[in-house]
């Protein structure tokens, strides 16, 4: 087991296919502890592999930002535990690793000579991992001294293209007492030292002596980690838990969701919303769907017409005459065999018993319709009739009218059934519909239209071209004309999304246009809309908010928690907000240059000059290098130039000039004596 403890140090976050986090080095004591091979005793465990790095591979092993690796940097091979093991390379190996600690290092020679690194596997008899497991590949780190200074930390390099030897003699991976050989590796940085002592930042380091609290590093938003990724995100589904909408996400549903991001409540996996899928839920329907959950229309057989019927009492028959049938395209309305034989007219009564008391039928199953007539149609007889039977009560099927019952006119031509209207002769007993016994009855016929059963009350879903993928209904492309018991189930039009504040767990028509929706109901704020916190954009939901469960004691709805500040969410531009929550599109890109105008090198294009740094004072003189003042730091010329005019400049010479500024040469230094040429 291993004597030393771990040293630990917190990282700068970078982009690496790694799990980055404190990366753990021996102590540099232990380089002072070597044996006679090189070999840290404090790192021994139960087995090792040994791994060559030779001068010869040197020039393969390269440093970002550096020419050759600095001497005394720390070389070493790291260990982790399996991440992900899809086995893509069908080598039985994990794919990735959490780097968990060193298994071996030691130091960059000063000179160009071979060295090793003994690489330990993890001791069997601990319960914690100490080293590499049979096969794991190894991870390779490089370490450098930012300067002398300890104060000053260091950085952290990670091995990519990794290229080990895996000749006869050589294995790739680590496995005990196995000898490996280190072809070429590429550093790049992995971590850099910072001096924050923020725990809650990003670059949080715990081997940090003093605090620089600008060097700390936070998440753009509090919503995000130091990844720029989701801070909470249950499902891992790259939407932020603030963010995340319950709803139905099954496109087959009536109460699908397009807002919908999660289908279970509060994040609470063991709370699905309910997906309602709409059909016949009457086992004895034509067609039930077993995996129905919302009431739809059912479709059972089509009652066929019983024409015959039972002659019962005799003594309480009623009459009906037929002086003409009007619609018959074919046939002329006459006595004729032809006409008789191919025409058949019957008067229906429904199966179910009428009550001539309360004007209805008696509740009860559908049992269809059934004749209750005699067609008689002989050409020694005047008009046609039919002989019309009343139930006999004593017996316990109905086999004829009830008193008062409605009467159902139907003609049958060449095998097609016409629904037909009675119209009532002034000298008919009664002028209605209904049966009365011992009546005497004298109508014309009006063809109406083919007898069509189905269900007759516009009230009933079944009634209606009904879909059950929208819930939503349509006029039926054939209207039915004559009920046939299938109307069951009442239209309900409501809100068929479970997660509405109006939700109505009875409804079959999808209202959802209707549908109230709890949350923020202020587009001030970010939870009213669709928000991507990755690119800070916002878009507007399809079932916007209307309800909200609770107000402050401002009058705002609870839900509505963060403000929208729109403005530049880019870093790197030069009206970046910090504060900003929603991208504006709005930004600027940085111009260098001098932004104070009483400066000589005003740019007024220009909005960054990192508080004047970049701006140049007016300096004001003689700017034309001709000149005799000529002023080699001055940018503005202040009129002062002189010319320059050559002379002897010496005021103690014979032929000084006062108004020389440049000396030529040509003084003449005064000589004494007589100059008058008479004298001796």
């Amino acid at each position: 087991m291993r004597a030393w403890l771990f040293f630990i140090l917190g990282i700068l976050s970078v982009n690496s296919v790694f799990s980055q986090g404190n990366l753990i080095w021996p102590p540099s004591s232990c380089l002072d502890n070597l044996d006679d091979n090189g070999i840290c005793e404090e790192l021994v465990t139960n087995a090792n592999a040994t791994i060559a790095i030779q001068a010869s591979s040197f020039s393969n092993i390269t440093l970002e930002g550096y020419d050759n690796i600095p001497t005394g940097s720390y070389i070493g091979v790291f260990y982790g535990s399996c991440v992900t093991d899809s086995d893509t390379d069908n080598n039985g190996l994990c794919d990735q690793f959490d780097i968990q600690g060193c298994g071996g290092f030691s130091q960059w020679p000063e000179l160009d000579e071979n060295f090793v690194i003994a690489a330990y596997g993890d001791d069997p008899f601990t319960s914690v991992v100490d080293g590499f497991v049979s096969g794991q590949p190894y991870t390779w780190f490089l370490r450098i001294n930012n300067s002398d200074n300890p104060l000053d930390g260091w950085t952290d390099y990670i091995g990519e293209n990794l290229i080990m030897d895996t000749g006869d003699a050589f294995q790739e991976n680590w496995a005990a007492d196995a000898f490996a050989n280190l072809v070429s590796v590429d550093f790049v940085l992995y971590s850099e030292w910072t001096n924050c002592m923020d725990v809650s930042a990003c670059n949080y380091n715990q081997a940090a002596e003093f605090s620089v609290l600008e060097d700390c590093e936070y998440p753009e938003n509090e919503w995000l980690n130091c990844e720029g990724q989701c801070a909470n995100d249950y499902d891992n589904d790259s939407i932020c838990d603030q963010f995340e909408i319950p709803g139905c996400q099954d496109e087959n549903a009536v109460n699908y969701n397009p807002d919908a991001t999660d289908s279970y409540y509060n994040l609470n996996s063991d709370q699905p919303v309910p997906c309602y899928f709409v059909g016949c839920q009457d086992e004895n329907a034509l067609n039930y769907d077993p995996n129905a959950n919302a009431n739809g229309p059912c479709d059972y057989p089509i009652y066929q017409l019983d024409w015959s019927f039972f002659a019962t009492d005799p003594m309480q028959s009623s009459i009906l005459a037929i002086i003409n049938i009007n619609g018959l395209e074919e046939y002329d309305f006459d006595m004729s065999p032809t006409f008789c034989n191919e025409v058949t007219v019957g008067a229906f009564y429904n199966n179910i018993e009428y009550s001539e008391f309360t004007g209805g039928y008696v509740g009860g199953e559908f049992l269809g319709y059934s004749n209750g007539s005699d067609w008689n149609c002989l050409p020694d007889q005047p008009y046609p009739y039919l002989a019309l039977f009343v139930d006999d009560n004593t017996t316990a099927n109905k086999d004829g009218f009830d008193p008062g019952e409605p009467m159902i006119f139907i003609v049958e031509v060449d095998g097609v059934e016409y629904l037909a209207e009675p119209s009532f002769s002034s000298l008919s007993d009664i002028s209605s519909a209904n049966f009365q016994v011992s009546s005497l009855y004298i109508v014309e016929l009006d063809i109406i239209e083919p007898l069509e059963f189905g269900c007759t009350d516009m009230n009933y879903l079944e009634y209606w071209n009904y879909d059950e993928n929208t819930a939503s209904i349509s006029p039926p492309s054939i209207v039915a004309n004559l009920d046939d018991g299938s109307c069951s189930t009442l239209l309900i039009s409501g809100c068929m999304d479970p997660i509405a504040a109006n939700f109505d767990p009875e409804a079959n028509i999808n209202n959802n246009a209707t549908c109230l929706y709890y949350g923020c109901t202020d587009d001030n704020y970010l939870e009213y809309w669709n928000y991507n916190p990755i690119d800070y954009s916002i878009s507007e939901l399809i079932n916007v908010a209307s309800v909200c469960d609770d107000l402050d004691e401002n009058g705002i709805c609870d839900e509505c928690i963060t403000l929208i500040i729109e403005g530049c969410t880019d870093v790197t531009a030069f009206n970046y907000n910090p504060n900003a929550n929603v991208e504006n599109n709005n930004c600027e890109p940085v111009i260098e240059g001098c932004t104070d105008n009483t400066m000589f090198n005003y740019d007024p294009t220009a909005n960054t000059d990192y508080d004047g740094v970049l701006c140049i004072p007016f300096i004001y003189g003689c700017t034309d290098s001709t000149a005799f003042n000529y002023d080699l730091l001055a940018n503005t010329d202040d009129g002062s130039c002189v010319d320059i005019l050559y002379g002897c400049t010496n005021e103690t010479a014979y032929n000084y000039n006062p108004d020389a500024n440049v000396n030529d040469g040509s003084c003449i230094p005064f000589i004494y004596g007589c100059t008058d040429d008479t004298m001796w």
